[in-house]
């Protein structure tokens, strides 16, 4: 019995996760596929091969998603891993080489690599985070060195177990004067990526939102303008003796959102905001799912998006009157 491993390590499960059988004979067989989990050594599922020599089995639709992935909620300057599974097949007793991945949802070309669909050129008001994934591979050193415009530096060192990294950025780990962050990361010395952040004073209008990009990058951006545009609620009820009552009320927000006039790299990134299958508003350490309901861009004399406006709705947990 002979198996092979198809795909690449943080292969996107959207792609499959393959692996070939070969029974190394002749005579077709009936062979039972186990799915384990490396970390736990758990059967997470079978599949039943019927009068095979050999297959291509596609363990993907048996892998749990990263489900509890969200924001970073405490923050201070760092690296640490991103979520990660480990997985390998066995069919009579046989085991395959292990397999990992992870939250990125495209295929990795590069390695190193920053997967984020935002700018390298990026805004941040003092007092915000933000955080960026990165991919290298196993078991390398990496190295962050973030230096303010007032001559603050910060440098950062990390072994890259797992091959999967985010970078934490807090602006409080500065001075309140500091106008502009550069990044620059580094693996086994050798530089792969940059950043550079533009910061500026808060804004009390401005809401700040996170969302799940089609990369599998978590992304922040502050909307320096907010309103209330609706609110809405819905009610049950039932008829009884002494009239209707309600027994249920839910009340939904809706806050219309507008960016600032921006580069169109951002506000490319800030579209797929829409088609995002999760998002949050941020409110200091606290992190609020909203739904994006709608969105629209304003465009320049040359026909170029500098200006998305976005609503978001906020559902209230459900009250039981009755």
């Amino acid at each position: 019995m002979k198996i092979t491993k198809l795909s690449n390590d943080f292969t996107p499960i959207r792609k499959g996760i393959y692996f070939n059988i070969d029974t190394e004979g002749t005579t077709p067989t009936n062979l039972v596929v186990e799915v384990i989990d490396s970390s736990t050594l758990e059967v997470v599922a079978t599949q039943q091969l019927r009068e095979v020599a050999s297959a291509t089995v596609n363990i993907a639709p048996y892998l749990p998603q990263f489900e509890e992935y969200k924001p970073m909620q405490k923050f201070c300057i760092a690296i640490s891993g991103a979520p990660c599974a480990y997985y390998k097949i066995r069919v009579d007793g046989v085991e395959s080489e292990v397999i990992t991945i992870s939250v990125n949802n495209i295929e990795v070309e590069e390695n190193p690599t920053i997967i984020s669909t935002m700018p390298n050129s990026r805004r941040i008001a003092h007092g915000e985070c933000d955080e960026v994934l990165f991919i290298s591979e196993k078991e390398k050193n990496i190295t962050a060195e973030i230096t303010a415009d007032t001559g603050e530096q910060i440098t950062l060192e990390h072994h890259a177990t797992t091959g999967t990294n985010i970078l934490t950025i807090s602006t409080e780990d500065f001075g309140t004067n500091i106008h502009t962050l550069e990044i620059v990361l580094r693996c086994e010395g050798e530089a792969f990526g940059s950043l550079r952040y533009h910061v500026t004073p808060p804004l009390k209008t401005a809401t700040r939102l996170a969302w799940l990009s089609d990369k599998g990058s978590i992304e922040r951006y502050s909307f320096p303008v907010s309103h209330k545009a609706k609110r809405s609620v819905e009610r049950s009820a039932i008829h009884t003796i002494d009239g209707v009552q309600t027994t249920q009320c839910r009340t939904t927000h809706t806050h219309s959102l507008t960016s600032r006039f921006e580069p169109s790299a951002t506000i490319e990134a800030l579209a797929q905001i829409i088609s995002s299958t999760k998002a949050w508003r941020v409110c200091g350490d606290k992190l609020e799912r909203v739904e994006v309901v709608s969105s629209a861009s304003e465009q320049n004399l040359l026909g170029e998006p500098d200006c998305i406006r976005i609503d978001i709705s906020t559902l209230n947990e459900e009250e039981r009157v009755w």
